[in-house]
């Protein structure tokens, strides 16, 4: 009896398990249909399938297995073309889009009926003379988590216009809009391709990670998944140079319902890198009035930090005509909201008008000052030299008239 009723738990279970994964499905032979051949060099031809199915529940996909042989030898200008209930290509295979003998083909849920027709054509090439389509092909309807080629892994990025040397975030997020859970495991791309991709450095967080991609939760009234489950890897990346760059995929590897693994890569983003802007303001301030050739004219550099982040190692540089008393000075940091000034002093021996700037120099930037002149008097006789000679003169003229007088 306790016998008994082990095997039939064990029975309902497995009956679980097969509903959950099979729905139905059933071969080209089963529907009497033979292999299908097209013979001799660079040959065209077409067969169609007509087949019966019931209606699609949410949560369910069907499949197109496509079992074939190209003979005698692998050639790229020999391709299988499958069309799907209408004239439009659902997928053109070489032979490297198969994996031991098999295509597996996802047919659109939305243009699945109740009557439907595939039709497989094929073109020979001079070095494949022979292309066979086996009547073991299949068609099922899968209960399965489903990544979809456009869609089922995503790479998102908070800007798609990045300054050079500044941190930025990628997401990659696997998309299960599939009725069941998968097992996975997330990479943010090739190792192999670090090296030949300098333009863009990973500096860290997650880029590797296995988990589960929980299924689907919830559908619309036409059975279509709108809530995926997700699973995700962020990690923090900078550009080391000003170019447009198109971002390498994230790839996700995960086994599906046929026991086979499969590698999924995600979109490639396409980013702006540009230089940065300035983020130190610079005002130059200079005394204009009764400036002489000779004196030393005090000039006041006073720099700004507008931007978000500390700059460091700043080095200010009087640009003049003028002889500068000081060479090149560095202010060692400058917080953001911060200012700082540094004091020059500069003279000019002759009288003329002369131009005052500056530059300035940080993170690998070039600022420069706006220009001013300034105008350089030669040195006249002081007001108080001319009073004093007013003075000689009167008591000269004083002395004269009573010398003669007498």
């Amino acid at each position: 009896m306790k016998t008994r009723l082990i095997l039939a738990i064990a029975l309902i279970l497995l009956s679980y398990i097969s509903v959950a994964g099979t729905v139905n499905e059933f071969t080209f032979k089963s529907q009497g249909y033979e292999d299908f051949y097209i013979n001799d060099f660079e040959a065209f031809d077409c067969k169609r399938y007509d087949f019966v199915s019931q209606d699609l529940n949410a949560g369910q996909f069907p499949v197109f297995s496509l079992r074939a042989e190209f003979l005698p030898a692998s050639g790229r200008n020999a391709f299988l073309t499958v069309y799907f209930n209408d004239d439009n290509a659902l997928a053109k295979l070489t032979k490297q889009e198969f994996t031991q003998g098999v295509a597996r083909i996802w047919l659109p849920r939305e243009k699945f009926f109740e009557t439907n027709n595939l039709k497989v054509c094929g073109n020979t090439s001079l070095s494949v003379n022979i292309i066979k389509v086996s009547s073991d092909s299949s068609v099922g309807v899968y209960e399965t988590a489903y990544f979809p080629k456009k869609g089922g892994l995503v790479m998102e990025l908070d800007s798609y216009e990045q300054i050079v040397g500044n941190e930025f975030i990628a997401r990659a997020v696997a998309k299960n809009y599939g009725s069941e859970n998968a097992q996975v495991m997330l990479t943010y791309r090739k190792d192999y391709l670090e090296e030949n991709t300098p333009e863009v450095t990973v500096l860290k967080g997650e880029t590797t990670r296995e988990g589960v991609v929980p299924k689907c939760t919830r559908y619309d009234s036409q059975g279509e998944c709108n809530s995926p489950g997700e699973l995700s890897i962020e990690y923090v990346l900078v550009t080391n140079r000003a170019v447009p760059l198109t971002l390498l995929p994230p790839i996700m590897t995960y086994t599906n319902i046929f026991g086979e693994e499969q590698r999924v890569e995600s979109n490639r983003p396409n980013i702006l890198s540009i230089e940065a802007p300035q983020t130190l303001a610079v005002q130059l301030s200079v005394e204009k009035d009764g400036l002489f050739a000779g004196d030393e004219i005090p000039i006041t550099i006073k720099l700004l930090n507008i931007g978000k982040t500390i700059e460091r190692s700043v080095v200010v540089e009087l640009v003049t005509g003028l002889e500068a008393t000081k060479g090149a000075m560095e202010i060692s940091a400058i917080e953001p909201g911060k200012s700082a000034e540094v004091n020059f002093a500069a003279k000019g021996l002759a009288t003329g008008q002369y131009s005052v700037g500056c530059m300035v120099t940080y993170s690998g930037r070039a600022l420069e000052c706006e220009n001013t002149t300034v105008t350089l008097s030669q040195k006249g006789i002081g007001g108080e030299i001319l009073i004093g000679i007013g003075f000689l003169l009167v008591a000269a003229a004083v002395f004269a008239y009573f010398s003669l007088k007498k």
